[in-house]
């Protein structure tokens, strides 16, 4: 996230990095306890804009392994509660058209079509009729 690590569940941003920063994202039950403890704040990746979700954790739990560790499970749990997040696609690049922009392409008449799944093309391949026709 912002350029640094993050950990995803299905779409959902559980923890990340930011900076010299670890940053869960929580439920608002343990968001409370972990916004009790010294040093722990509503994360501000810019001043005045607080992701209210998201605390940073305080550094003197950062550096003992077994608290972080919970703290990036409670994490991970609730982003598994969380509606799975539908992945956008790109825009066409510009200038670019999509299918629904693009030209109808036409064929000159008697010219074969793409292949089928059998080989053959759409209109009998050389010498072969499908229609019946002979």
């Amino acid at each position: 996230m912002f350029g640094y690590p993050a950990a995803f569940v299905n779409g959902n941003m559980a923890t990340g990095l930011h900076q010299d920063q670890v940053i869960v994202r929580l439920p608002a039950a343990e968001r409370k306890v972990l916004l009790a403890k010294p040093g722990a704040r509503t994360f501000e990746p810019m001043p005045g804009r607080p992701m209210v979700e998201y605390i940073v954790v305080p550094s003197n739990l950062v550096v003992k392994a077994a608290a972080l560790h919970g703290w990036i499970v409670k994490a991970v749990a609730y982003a598994r509660t969380l509606p799975p997040k539908i992945k956008k696609g790109r825009p066409p690049a510009k200038g670019v058209a999509t299918d629904a922009q693009a030209p109808a392409v036409s064929r000159p008449s008697g010219a074969a079509g793409p292949p089928d799944a059998d080989g053959g093309s759409s209109r009998g391949g050389p010498g072969r009729p499908r229609s019946g026709r002979t």
